[in-house]
């Protein structure tokens, strides 16, 4: 959205093509001028989201595996209580570190499924604009 005063703004725009467009502009009193345009694919920015997703989910795998890791130490080791408790807190910590990773991958999969619905939306004719500064 164009405001009236002096500066620098991008807009964003999707094509028919699922390519996203990306308007470089400087406002001069209420003037317009383009300066620069920007073409990105939307699919290169799905697929990237989509390896990210994939690595978050893998961590929080690897995590859950150290977790049950140092539980096992904790049980191994009952004979000493301060390594056991120490196993214990790193299994703890490992646990939510494995949550939180997953729900980081969550939200970069939400993130997925609304530039898909963007670029199917695009795709339909219909004009979208993702930002505006």
């Amino acid at each position: 959205m164009f405001r009236q005063i002096s500066g620098h703004y991008t807009e964003r725009h999707i094509g028919e093509s699922g390519v996203a467009v990306t308007l470089h502009m400087h406002a001069h009193h209420g003037e317009r001028e383009l300066e620069a345009v920007t073409y990105d694919s939307l699919a290169d920015e799905i697929r990237e989201l989509e390896y990210r997703a994939a690595r978050l989910l893998a961590d929080a795998e690897q995590a859950k595996a150290q977790a049950r890791k140092d539980i096992a130490d904790a049980r191994d080791h009952q004979d000493d209580p301060r390594f056991a408790r120490l196993c214990l807190m790193d299994a703890a910590v490992e646990r939510i570190r494995a949550r939180r990773l997953g729900e980081h991958a969550a939200a970069v999969r939400r993130g997925i499924v609304s530039l898909r619905t963007k670029a199917y939306f695009a795709a339909s004719d219909r004009p979208i604009t993702l930002a505006a500064e």
